[in-house]
């Protein structure tokens, strides 16, 4: 028989029977514990906390049944068998009220008793592989995301995820690591060994949006010279993640509650559809509902990508976890560039702590990045403090300029200059996402386009 990662208790006032059982009993379980009457099983129960329970019912000092009765006052669901050479009705009827599991005869046979402890013990083993589960899970998702009180709920709503296969939105400001995060939990998923693909739908034309998720034949419209596999197909039996799912044109979203109700698409040339196996997981930075509330997306789409919720919370609120946060960055970017561990110094976090963040854990990983290049010895204080300055007057840079006032807006009422500043503002704002940018500006993306090829300001 299989070794069982479990410990059992085993209460028997028999020197020789407890020897003997206990040595086969050492055959299936990991661990045996033994106990020669009640009082002392109650013991041991509280010292070892044990998976299983075998117990003889008559013994001295306590007996079986008043140890089992007093034991189900800790534990309502650990697994009993209790062995006894009595068989008096009173006695089993006892041992049924106290919610025992099995009753095996005396004399035991081993086999027997092997057999009943391996049946009891399946469904303890599944309870602590997925204990043991649930504890790497939450670490890998702490490790990326911190363990402080701002991102409690993203952390337990993170592991739920990972578990099963709904829909997931991830919503938060820009830089928070909604794309991360949904990496992540596809590498947690029972779908980790397959696809993960990303669809960036702000950089995509509206014009192309349903050619891109769902593909197309050659032929199918102008400029289709060759058949395209859309993103859907490409992430069949994995994971897609529809990123910046805000801003997806209206002309598209029936399309795609169409692809995902169905589980199917029609490639654009094609009148018959295609089965897709698909997790969709969909990140926005802005709040979808609002979004569905003042018209630019579908009430019905919503509902149907929103299985489960997870809000990233802004760097600004992530101030008890911040030094394990940077403490991460750093040992990352010390990976991929192959640079020499530094010294980080206490002070740094206190530096770090003084800024606002309003690119977040992106902006958080472009200034320790920028401090290591130059600095590879010490992650110093007063060099990050230099890198922190700069941040805050990069937006005002300009202010000596006398065109321009010190709120960065042109002191100059000409059309052209407020039109170049709106556009510069706005991608800085999109993280130089167009179509962001052009809603932003309250424009749709071919005038921002114009606007562009124009002023040349971007």
């Amino acid at each position: 028989m299989e070794l069982l990662d479990i410990t059992i208790l085993y209460v028997e006032d028999d020197p020789a029977l407890r020897t003997q059982i206990a040595f086969s009993l050492k055959l299936v379980a990991a661990r045996v514990v033994e106990a020669e009457n009640g009082c002392q099983g109650i013991e041991k129960f509280k010292q070892y906390a044990p998976d299983l329970i075998v117990t003889d019912i008559r013994m001295p000092v306590m007996d079986g049944l008043e140890m089992v009765r007093d034991i189900r006052k800790m534990s309502v669901d650990i697994p009993i068998i209790v062995c006894t050479a009595f068989t008096e009705t009173d006695y089993l009827l006892r041992a049924i009220e106290l919610g025992v599991s099995a009753y095996l005869p005396k004399p035991l046979i081993v086999d027997s008793l092997l057999n009943t402890v391996t049946k009891l013990s399946d469904p303890i083993i599944q309870r602590l592989e997925l204990e043991k589960l649930k504890a790497e899970r939450i670490d890998s998702l702490e490790t990326f995301l911190g363990s402080g009180n701002a991102m409690r709920a993203a952390v337990e709503s993170a592991s739920l995820a990972s578990r099963c296969d709904v829909p997931l939105l991830i919503q938060g400001e820009t830089g928070t690591g909604k794309s991360r995060l949904a990496f992540i939990i596809h590498r947690l998923s029972p779908r980790k060994n397959q696809p993960f693909i990303v669809a960036h739908l702000a950089g995509i034309p509206e014009n192309l949006v349903e050619s891109a998720l769902f593909g197309h034949e050659k032929g199918a419209f102008t400029g289709a010279d060759r058949k395209r596999t859309g993103f859907f197909q490409a992430a069949h039996q994995g994971t897609l993640l529809l990123d910046d799912l805000d801003a997806i044109p209206l002309s598209a979203q029936a399309a795609l509650l169409q692809a995902v109700e169905s589980r199917s698409v029609v490639p654009l040339g094609q009148t018959t559809p295609q089965p897709v196996d698909v997790r969709i997981i969909s990140a926005s930075n802005r709040p979808l509902k609002e979004e569905a509330d003042a018209g630019r997306f579908r009430h019905d789409l919503y509902y149907r990508l929103r299985g489960l919720q997870i809000e990233l919370p802004p760097l600004r609120d992530l101030k008890d976890g911040l030094s394990r946060l940077v403490n991460d960055l750093v040992q990352d970017i010390v990976s991929e560039y192959q640079l020499p561990m530094p010294a980080v110094p206490d002070e740094v976090y206190q530096v770090l702590q003084t800024y606002a963040w309003p690119g977040n854990i992106r902006e958080l990983r472009h200034v320790i990045l920028e401090a290591l290049i130059t600095c590879n010895v010490e992650l110093s204080p007063s060099f990050l403090r230099d890198i922190l300055a700069r941040q805050q007057t990069t937006p005002h840079q300009s202010s000596s300029n006398p065109g321009i006032t010190d709120s960065g807006v042109p002191a100059s009422p000409h059309i052209d200059e407020l039109i170049s500043w709106g556009i510069r503002r706005a991608l800085a704002t999109s993280g130089g996402k167009r179509i962001e940018a052009a809603r932003l500006m309250g424009v749709s993306y071919n005038t921002f386009k114009e606007w562009i090829r124009r002023h040349g300001s971007e």
